[in-house]
């Protein structure tokens, strides 16, 4: 499950019609501030294989700039019935272990992560971000 947010803003609002074209409808799609998301979550992919299906759309897995936006979308997750433990997002540290980067470039600068995250489970080397119902 990911989420991809279209490369690219609307115009105006929050109106899903205004949402590139080639996007279901009648799938999980919502635009909030300007920006289009469509939660994918029938399709089990590893990050890799979201970020690439993303990108074939014309988007990218989604980058949560704030603590307005990850309010909206985890409460927007929180409706859905088959989201699972969570979806993934556009943040990775493949490049340099601990040093977390947007899928754009910027580094991460959020402070709304779960204790000891990212990457923080010992022992593991976690390379990818998970977006769980409860933030991060």
């Amino acid at each position: 499950m990911f989420i991809t947010a279209p490369k690219g803003q609307l115009s105006s609002g929050s109106d899903v019609t205004k949402c590139p074209p080639h996007l279901n409808r009648g799938g999980n799609l919502i635009a909030f501030h300007n920006t289009c998301y469509d939660v994918v979550t029938y399709d089990p992919l590893t990050w890799e294989d979201a970020r690439v299906r993303c990108q074939t759309n014309g988007g990218r897995l989604v980058e949560i700039a704030g603590i307005t936006t990850l309010s909206f979308l985890t409460g927007y997750l929180s409706t859905l019935d088959n989201v699972g433990t969570g979806v993934w997002i556009g943040l990775d540290d493949k490049d340099q272990e601990g040093l977390w980067r947007w899928d754009s470039g910027p580094p991460l600068k959020s402070s709304h992560w779960g204790p000891e995250q990212p990457g923080g489970f010992t022992g593991w080397l976690d390379d990818c971000a998970l977006m769980k119902l409860d933030g991060f």
